[in-house]
């Protein structure tokens, strides 16, 4: 390869003009340096030029602008953006030299981010961006990253783009199944390893609004409570002492992985072997929304389920009920858990009841054992995007 790159060197100089100079002790000491040739010679098919040089009896050679000190002969590439003068300095004890060479501005490739958007799927939403190559050359592969709230979940390779092309591709590796909004930023070229026109316009960042039409754990309170074997009617925020169950708002106790939210809703058990604990939301055709609650586009039923700290033998299944005006009740998401286990999430679109009257059903099953089965729904809303 060095012998390769060496003959492409020698090949360009002699094209040049450009050959070895003959240097006496004399051009060295009493005459100032000698500038045998300095041009530049464009690469079309590669997008940049070489700046060719050669130069007798000079203690110190200097290209500005961007390249510095070099030896005294050489070839060096530059892809400027925009036209520029590259001048060539020479200086030895008896005095200095210089010369001029002038190069055109090189077509770039740039990469730019135009549009970030969000695709529905059953666990969540997936980033979809459209990245375009504005610049006036082909740019060659690169990589995109994803960041969100300002920490890197992804990435995605992406082929070559034409000059003034663009293409639409998604992240798989990170799904948003959040209910609170975020800022998503993506960021093209991210390894830079694309030689760009300009650098500093990569990342596009937009802040993804959730909507949360619902909120059943602060309007638990108003929902119907009832625990079994056999059905029971509860009141809400009975004493924790209560063995037929009870279904109130904690805030004194951490969770079971360490966190401490300001508000969740406990809702334990019948105190049996099969005990269940469930609340029923009549109020939502006839109470916050005085009329029925109406499945709207882009909603899910989002929530996030465990247990209070120390609840070593907690075992329960968690379960939420639709139940749309004409008496289909279904229930739309079964999620067991056992103590210890991660924080889990229940994120379930309402699509397949969009314009459909409905209220919701929240249930809590002791999975064989009741012992300390005390369940917490952390948030448990209905959201829209």
């Amino acid at each position: 390869m060095k012998r390769a790159l060496l003959t492409i060197l020698v090949v360009l100089m002699m094209a040049a003009g450009c050959g070895p100079a003959h240097v006496t002790d004399s051009d060295k000491v009493d005459a100032p340096p000698v500038i045998n040739c300095f041009s530049a010679q464009l690469e079309p098919s590669a997008n940049y030029y070489v700046l060719i040089w050669d130069v007798s009896g000079a203690e110190e050679v200097i290209i500005t602008p961007g390249v510095g000190k070099v030896p005294s002969s050489g070839a060096k590439q530059v892809s400027p953006s925009a036209s520029t003068e590259y001048n060539l300095a020479t200086i030895n004890r008896a005095g200095s030299t210089s010369a001029v060479v002038y190069v055109a501005g090189v077509a770039k490739p740039d990469l730019v981010i135009t549009d970030i958007s969000q695709r529905e799927t059953t666990g969540g939403y997936l980033v979809v961006y459209t990245i375009r190559n504005q610049g006036g050359a082909n740019a060659r592969p690169s990589t995109t990253e994803l960041y969100v709230n300002g920490e890197r979940k992804d990435k995605d390779s992406v082929d070559a783009i034409a000059a003034g092309a663009s293409v639409t591709k998604q992240f798989t590796g990170w799904v948003q199944s959040s209910a609170t909004a975020e800022a998503v930023e993506i960021a093209a070229d991210a390894g830079n390893t694309v030689d760009e026109s300009d650098e500093d316009n990569n990342r596009k960042q937009i802040s993804v609004a959730v909507m949360v039409v619902y909120d059943f754990v602060r309007r638990a309170d108003m929902a119907t409570w009832k625990s079994g074997p056999p059905p029971m009617n509860l009141l809400f925020g009975g004493a924790v002492t209560d063995e037929t169950g009870y279904a109130r708002y904690r805030s004194d106790k951490k969770l079971e992985d360490g966190t401490g939210p300001q508000m969740v809703l406990q809702t334990r058990p019948k105190w049996v072997d099969g005990g269940w604990i469930q609340g029923t939301y009549y109020e939502m055709h006839s109470g916050m929304f005085g009329k029925w609650y109406i499945v709207q586009p882009g909603e899910r039923f989002f929530a996030r389920v465990g247990f209070l700290e120390s609840a070593y033998a907690g075992d329960v299944t968690f379960r939420v009920m639709i139940r749309p005006e004409d008496g289909n009740n279904t229930w739309i998401a079964t999620e067991s858990k056992s103590y210890g286990s991660p924080i889990k999430t229940i994120d379930v679109p309402l699509e397949p009841w969009i314009g459909k009257k409905a209220d919701f059903a929240l249930e809590v099953q002791a999975n064989e054992s009741s012992e300390q089965d005390w369940a917490c729904w952390v948030e448990a809303k209905i959201i829209r995007r």
